[in-house]
Formats: structure tokens, sequence, C-alpha cells
């Protein structure tokens, strides 16, 4: 799904690097983690689920507040 978005996004007229993302229902944080790998210039995840949060303390502690 990133990727479609990149090449969407690159084929138009902004830039990637340029573009301020806010993921709602982030998760475990896996598809935040790929638009950083991207080089978004800014992203914020969230999700209310305690499920998810577990889940990104697990997979990603580095991401976590």
């Amino acid at each position: 799904m990133v990727d479609i978005l990149y090449k969407t996004v690159e084929g138009s007229s902004p830039i990637f690097s340029e573009l301020r993302i806010l993921d709602v229902g982030a998760g475990n944080g896996m598809v935040g983690e790929k638009l950083l790998e991207y080089g978004v210039a800014r992203l914020v995840g969230l999700d209310i689920s305690e499920a998810a949060y577990k889940a990104l303390e697990r997979d990603r502690p580095a991401r976590t507040l």
C-alpha cells in the first residue's frame, strides 16, 4: 500500500518527503515505519486499541511514547 501511495504522489506534483501523515488505526506501526523509510516529513500514528499499543511496544519499542 505504501509503495502505491509513493508512486502516486511522486507521479504528481507534491514531493513525498514533504508529506505530513496522520495514520489513524496505526496498529503496531508497520505502515508508519515503511512511510518513514520513504522519507515523509512528519508522521503521527494513532490507535485506540490497547492490543495495538502492546504490539507496538513489542515490535517497535523505539517508536513508543
